[in-house]
């Protein structure tokens, strides 16, 4: 693996620390299972607390330098696609955190990650995922060209500090967001490049997704207190069933 990877997904790491109250979230909504399936598992950041508490922790994961850091640290991530995976097992859960499902830049795409994570669910088995909730952003009347670097944070990477600025692309009838990440370093030296692009879901699209995947939608909730969601949520958190 070459050193641009690794600090490509070292960087990464850093920034996308997850949501306040994501990791509890989804401890709780394995309660009960045996065994659980995380799409998008990255370097491990949810799948360590469900390996501590469960018989069966499984994650699939894109990013080879992402998924060689959570074997690392004793986890099972299995490198491949969410799109189009076949892992030969079915689980208790799936699960899908921190906007995974806003990666797929397409519906089929969606649909097809729908669909193998039914495939993976044993009957009455559960998928659960959240993303930001962009109802009422999309409900803004104007989309933006590509902005300006904006300075968003500060992160630190093998004794190294950056400091990460953003800009983002709105396509609004696509509902595209393409952010753009440059890392420069603070001591001075050659900044590093990310690219983020992201298809995000309305909530009335959902129930007609999810049923194209043969899901049954259970319950849409506004956050990781599990509060009903409506126009003033600010998460997407979805539980839906494999039929039995």
């Amino acid at each position: 693996m070459t050193p641009a990877l690794e600090l490509e997904a070292s960087l990464y790491r850093a920034l996308h620390r997850g949501r306040p109250g994501d990791v509890d979230f989804y401890r709780r909504a394995a309660t009960g299972a045996e065994s659980v399936l995380e799409l998008g598992a990255g370097w491990g950041r949810v799948l360590t607390a469900l390996d501590a508490e469960l018989p069966r922790a499984v994650g699939l994961e894109r990013s080879p330098a992402l998924a060689a850091m959570a074997r690392a640290d004793g986890l099972d991530v299995r490198e491949g696609d969410m799109r189009a995976f076949d892992l030969g097992e079915r689980f208790d859960r799936v699960f899908i955190p921190y906007g995974g499902v806003y990666c797929l830049l397409t519906e089929e795409d969606l649909v097809g990650a729908l669909r193998c994570a039914r495939r993976h669910l044993m009957p009455d088995g559960l998928l659960v995922f959240d993303a930001w909730s962009a109802d009422a952003f999309h409900a803004e009347a104007e989309a933006w060209d590509e902005q300006l670097f904006e300075a968003v944070d500060e992160v630190e990477v093998n004794g190294e500090r950056f400091s990460v600025s953003e800009r983002t692309r709105w396509r609004k009838p696509q509902q595209r967001l393409d952010v753009s990440y440059r890392f420069t370093p603070t001591a001075g030296g050659e900044s590093f490049h990310d690219e983020l692009p992201q298809r995000y879901l309305l909530t009335d699209e959902l129930p007609r997704l999810l049923e194209r995947a043969d899901l049954e939608l259970l319950v849409i909730h506004g956050g990781f207190d599990q509060h009903v969601h409506d126009e003033e949520s600010e998460q997407l958190v979805v539980t839906a069933q494999r039929p039995a």
